[in-house]
């Protein structure tokens, strides 16, 4: 499912209250997560057809997004065995270091 992302800092949002405003923007999902190097970070999740609306709402709130990307998100995933998700892992490893990728997308679970 293709969907448009969005990665904030959290300092000075109130979650709730921000999830609340942004559902009338198309906002679907929200939560918290970390970049990779390890700091918090609040990700929005909405249709891509939706991405312009939601863009627009941050910035009338005055919220510059760390990010604002295009991603897959699957709707089924795979279970795999531990050896498989080694493999799989070793894999998009050697993906993400081909200069003509930009990035991987996946369905392990």
């Amino acid at each position: 499912k293709k969907m448009g992302v969005f990665k904030l800092k959290p300092e000075g949002i109130n979650i709730d209250d921000l999830e609340f405003d942004l559902i009338d923007f198309g906002l679907e999902e929200m939560g918290e997560s970390t970049d990779d190097a390890g700091n918090p970070v609040v990700v929005l999740r909405c249709a891509f057809t939706d991405f312009g609306k939601l863009q627009k709402a941050l910035e009338d709130k005055h919220i510059t997004p760390l990010s604002a990307e295009r991603e897959w998100i699957p709707t089924t995933t795979v279970p795999v065995t531990d050896e498989q998700a080694e493999d799989i892992s070793r894999l998009i490893e050697r993906l993400e270091q081909d200069d003509d990728v930009t990035k991987v997308f996946h369905n392990m679970g």
